[in-house]
């Protein structure tokens, strides 16, 4: 290995794009995320392992692999719907959607910076694991993200 490719080198070129990339292991979106939000699905609790999943949108012309690229998987979780995780770590990555090419959803939880975004809503809680309780104040929505005009949570009480 040569030094100009060790990993410190290379951690030090992609911490370079910090101002204007958030940076993680695998990925750098160029600009701001779009809106964050926990996601409480069967497939997004099946994927993370966890209770829910904290995502954001990036468009995917800002969105690139900064590394290890032969190392990311894709599979179709449901008909048109893809999740990438790292074949090394496991990691889960991004997903993204046939019927949205433009947009990748990503793994909060895989940035190594503050995404400058904090979740603004609970979604799909209706298929919210039974053992976990919602104890934040942010809205809940039975089902997904809604249309703007129809935006309504499904309860202001605690789930």
């Amino acid at each position: 290995m040569t030094p100009a490719s060790t990993p410190e080198r290379r951690r030090a070129r992609l911490l370079a794009f910090y101002d204007t990339y958030l940076v993680s292991h695998f990925l750098r979106v160029k600009g701001k995320l779009g809106p964050a939000g926990y996601c409480h699905c069967k497939q997004c609790q099946r994927a993370s392992g966890s209770a829910f999943a904290a995502n954001a949108p990036a468009r995917t012309k800002y969105f690139g692999i900064t590394c290890g690229d032969d190392l990311v998987s894709e599979y179709e979780s449901s008909p048109g719907k893809f999740r990438a995780f790292c074949r090394r770590c496991g990691s889960p990555i991004y997903s993204r959607r046939d019927s949205e090419p433009e947009i990748r959803r990503i793994r909060l939880g895989t940035l190594d910076a503050d995404p400058g975004r904090r979740p603004l809503a609970h979604v799909w809680v209706g298929s919210k694991a039974p053992w976990y309780s919602i104890e934040d104040s942010l809205p809940q929505y039975l089902e997904g993200v809604v249309p703007r005009e129809s935006h309504r949570p499904c309860s202001t009480s605690r789930t």
